[in-house]
Order: C-alpha cells, then structure tokens, then sequence
C-alpha cells in the first residue's frame, strides 16, 4: 500500500522507465503460480532483486 494515490497511468510510466533504465526485466516464471507467467523481476542494477 502507498500514503498516496497513484494512478495506473502513472504505475506504467514507472515500470517502462525502470525497464529502459535496466532495473526491471520481464522473464518467465519457474515456479509456483508463475510458471510460464510473465514476471517483473529487479536486475542487478537495481536496489531490489528478485
């Protein structure tokens, strides 16, 4: 949850920037209810992983 609204639009325009700027990639999923699902996952550029 955030202290503050956040609009879908503004979700998106977040996760493209991260994506260009390396510290997002999509990959597909292994295990779980991921498997063969599409999944945002942090790079090692990035301060989170995984």
């Amino acid at each position: 949850m955030s202290k503050s609204q956040i609009k879908n639009e503004q979700y998106v325009s977040f996760l493209n920037a991260a994506f260009v700027d390396g510290l997002i990639e999509i990959v597909t999923g292994t295990g779980g209810p991921y498997v063969n699902k599409c999944v945002i996952q942090g790079t090692a550029s990035s301060a989170v992983l995984g």
